[in-house]
């Protein structure tokens, strides 16, 4: 029991770690200034500080976030009610409590590229210059400073906020990838050729190692042909010829003799073997999504994070350790898929924005594109509590 919860934990851990790093990594490669990375949800366990970013790793492993310099001054200011604490004719400080010396005004506009903030103020409209330190202080005590324009992921060109929102699915593909191709090379793939691996039979004649070269006089090419022709319904013994060292044998077999390939750890094997496992599994979960949109699948079938727990607990706890990794590497790619979806609020969803302000040659209003990821994410919420509450009735009955 242990060990299954410690699994699902680590892999959701790992997940989240996954995908948001891969966010982090290009966007601070490509000069966007990210003061928090956080791993989990809830209650903060531990955080630590480097270059800049304060990492925290949260209770709950069930999401987590990059928030990156511009993501959040906006959202919280414009048309806002704020105090403004002012040094030197520059605004220090921009906060929802009421602190000494500070003026209280409702934010009008904020002009990141020139550090300048236009406000009202006894029905008279301001402009003050922001300071280079200036930071905004909200009631919880969470201080957000405000970077410079140019570290600001808005200040990005199209291709590198579109490189910065994709880097978080491909990040969990790419792990998805590492640990099949971990798999297929550990334990090897179904080698291709006629050699033979394994015998389920009482035969005392085929052995492993032995090459079939022909069953029934037809010449079998591959193990694809031998596979098909094992698993015909004949009734009839089959001859098989196949060679042993530089010795060519013969024998009738009974048409219920299993035989399986040798394992091969050939790489561009293993790469074609990791290759078809990553497009079957990621053909599953796209299905399933089709076919819950076309209305073949019943949203009462519909999981969430708490269904997608229990049944990595069950398989952690009943199953084998390979089938816990191959989970692990489904999972990733569950959550590649998922989040590539046109939703608002997902990393799909805020693509589809940059691409419309392309076709367009208008980038949306902060606050317009804060107002559509608001409504995706309002429509996640429901989903998501749909999802859990389907996952409580498969519960408790």
């Amino acid at each position: 029991m242990l060990f299954a919860v410690c699994s699902v934990i680590f892999i959701f851990m790992i997940l989240v770690f996954t995908h948001e790093f891969g966010h982090l990594f290009v966007a601070k490669y490509n000069n966007v200034h990210c003061p928090e990375f956080s791993v989990g949800m809830g209650p903060k366990l531990f955080s630590i500080n480097v270059n800049k970013t304060t990492y925290n790793f949260r209770l709950f492993p069930i999401g987590g976030y990059v928030r990156m310099a511009g993501d959040d001054e906006t959202y919280y200011l414009v048309e806002r009610d704020m105090y403004l604490v002012i040094e030197g004719e520059k605004i220090l400080s921009i906060e929802e409590n009421e602190v000494l010396n500070s003026t209280y005004v409702t934010i009008k506009s904020i002009d990141y590229i020139h550090r300048k903030i236009t406000y009202s103020i006894n029905d008279k409209t301001c402009s003050l210059l922001l300071h280079e330190d200036a930071y905004v202080l909200l009631k919880s005590k969470k201080k957000i400073y405000i970077s410079p324009y140019n570290s600001m992921l808005a200040s990005k060109k199209p291709l590198q906020k579109s490189a910065i929102l994709l880097a978080g699915p491909f990040a969990n593909i790419a792990m998805a990838l590492i640990i099949l191709f971990s798999v297929n090379l550990i334990q090897g793939v179904p080698s291709s050729d006629t050699f033979i691996g394994t015998v389920n039979s009482n035969s005392s004649t085929l052995k492993p190692g032995d090459q079939i070269i022909s069953i029934d006089d037809k010449r079998i090419k591959n193990w694809n042909e031998l596979s098909l022709i094992l698993n015909s319904k004949s009734d009839k013994n089959q001859k098989i010829v196949f060679r042993r060292g530089e010795e060519y044998l013969n024998v009738q077999v009974e048409n219920s003799i299993m035989l399986s390939p040798m394992m091969s750890r050939n790489i561009g094997s293993v790469l074609t073997s990791t290759y078809q496992d990553t497009l079957h599994y990621s053909t599953i979960l796209i299905k399933g999504l089709r076919d819950i949109l076309t209305g073949e699948e019943s949203l009462k079938n519909l999981s969430g994070p708490a269904g997608v727990m229990k049944q990595t607990y069950d398989i952690a706890n009943t199953s084998t350790f390979h089938n816990l990794i191959i989970w692990a590497a489904i999972m990733n790619l569950n959550v590649a898929i998922f989040n590539l979806l046109p939703i608002p609020a997902l990393d799909g969803g805020r693509l589809l924005v940059i691409i419309i302000g392309v076709i367009v040659r208008k980038q949306i209003a902060p606050e317009k594109e804060g107002l559509i990821h608001l409504v995706g994410f309002t429509f996640m919420i429901g989903l998501t509590i749909l999802a859990t509450w389907n996952d409580l009735v498969k519960f408790f009955h």
